[in-house]
């Protein structure tokens, strides 16, 4: 607001004229330009949120800058504004006129910007001092300026975090401190019209529309949450409700995206500090389904399908068998009845008795719990295993306390029974390893299986 003050007040002369708006084009050009120069963010890390400029056209100035540094044709060059910022730059750092129209009015919008900038912070060091002892009782100071935890905050919330604090209100009112520096950002507010945010009222049951950010923060201020997994898969069922609702190339469905990822850097730290793994949802990629009726159709994700379950007995033992078709192979079959290829002709299967799915259901990774806190972990993130840990799991941070030793995997490959084929192979290899200088790298080598088997294979895999 200063700088287009200061650019009205130099261009009033101008401002009957046809050369107006090309001036002010001109003057914040260069104002563009200067502030780049000396932004000390860089293009490569304008994606975190630890290094965001205020100006949103900043990191096409810096690619414009960087891109002059190596340009060497001053007259037919391609890029956009590339010859219009070096005339610019080169009056600037040329120009000794004190009452030049351009450089005159960027000279004072830089001198008021400063003395104000060093007015403001005079007035935020006094006031700093007075408000220091009302915060030391808060466990995360929310602050609406920013948009993340900043080093003094992430210090004080780990020095405040210790097992009297990990009681559930103690959790919520840090989990709430979190949500609401959330809503405090830009893209947040995008959604305070949309009935994401709007309150339930008593009639409505329906859980689905329970999740939305006013009563998830009701949740927070009336401490209903038992665990962070709560509101952590709440958040995320509502970021995926919004993510569906909006199309992709909607501004609403980008400010989505925006938020889960500030969701996903910052509850990561706080997780991590309660003593758990991590506030992702992991889930395994949907795969597409092959078609019965065709062995070169495919049921891609969110997809209808037809399926239908039959159990069989073979030699005592209970098999499944799973029929799925397409719905163009399924309306495809004349008849009302479908023949199974694997049995005899007279056995039958109805159209009726197959039912309509979509091919949408996850499946989610699985928890292991600590044997000493309690506290959920994924498996995945824990790395833990029945088989080679049978006695179970025990997460890292009570193995500090406890000074508890990971027990040894006796599953590796060195420790795995060897023969004589693994021992001729290995030494061989090891030694082309040792004449060609790599004396740091050991190839291990065992032999995991070796039988004759035999499968019978049906007409209908034959076919495909």
């Amino acid at each position: 607001m200063l700088e287009n003050a200061v650019i009205f007040q130099k261009l009033k002369k101008f401002k009957n004229t046809e050369n107006f708006g090309t001036w002010k084009l001109i003057i914040r050009h260069l104002l563009l330009l200067l502030h780049a120069r000396k932004c000390p963010h860089e293009i490569e890390n304008f994606n975190i949120f630890k290094a965001q400029c205020i100006l949103v056209q900043c990191r096409h100035a810096k690619r414009i800058l960087k891109h002059i540094e190596y340009c060497s044709d001053k007259i037919h060059c391609n890029e956009p504004y590339c010859r219009s910022s070096k005339k610019l730059l080169f009056h600037w750092n040329n120009c000794k006129n004190d009452n030049c129209d351009i450089c005159a009015a960027v000279k004072k919008s830089d001198i008021n910007q400063s003395s104000v900038l060093k007015q403001d912070g005079q007035q935020q060091l006094n006031n700093s001092s007075e408000q220091d002892a009302s915060k030391q009782s808060t466990i995360l100071t929310v602050s609406s300026e920013r948009n993340q935890l900043s080093l003094a905050e992430s210090e004080s919330l780990s020095s405040n975090i210790n097992d009297d604090s990990t009681s559930p209100a103690a959790v919520c009112e840090l989990l709430l401190s979190v949500f609401r520096t959330m809503l405090s950002m830009q893209e947040c507010v995008a959604f305070r019209r949309s009935h994401f945010f709007q309150p339930i009222s008593i009639c409505e049951k329906s859980e689905e529309n329970q999740m939305n950010f006013c009563t998830i923060e009701n949740y927070l201020k009336n401490k209903k949450y038992d665990s962070p997994w709560q509101f952590c898969e709440d958040m995320w069922q509502l970021f995926e409700r919004i993510s569906t609702y909006y199309y992709r190339t909607s501004k609403l469905h980008r400010y989505c995206n925006t938020l889960e990822q500030y969701f996903a850097v910052k509850m990561d730290d706080v997780m991590r500090m309660l003593g758990y793994c991590c506030c992702r949802s992991l889930s395994y990629t949907v795969m597409p389904l092959p078609c019965r009726g065709n062995p070169s159709c495919f049921i891609r994700r969110n997809g209808y399908y037809y399926y239908y379950k039959k159990i069989v007995e073979v030699d005592g033992k209970c098999n499944v068998v799973k029929y799925i078709y397409c719905r163009k192979c399924f309306n495809e079959i004349p008849e009302d009845m479908i023949i199974d290829e694997n049995s005899d002709a007279s056995d039958k299967i109805r159209k009726e008795k197959f039912v309509m799915l979509k091919n949408n259901q996850a499946i989610y990774e699985t928890f292991v719990t600590c044997n000493i806190c309690s506290k959920k972990w994924h498996r995945i993130c824990a790395l833990h295993h029945d088989g080679i840990h049978p006695e179970g799991f025990i997460c890292e941070k009570c193995r500090i306390k406890k000074n508890i030793t990971l027990p040894k995997n006796k599953f590796t490959a060195k420790l795995l029974p060897q023969n004589k084929m693994s021992v001729h192979i290995e030494n061989r290899v090891n030694k082309l390893l040792r004449n060609n200088k790599a004396d740091d790298k050991e190839v291990i080598i065992r032999v995991l299986s070796d039988c004759n088997a035999e499968t019978e294979v049906k007409p209908f895999m034959k076919a495909r």
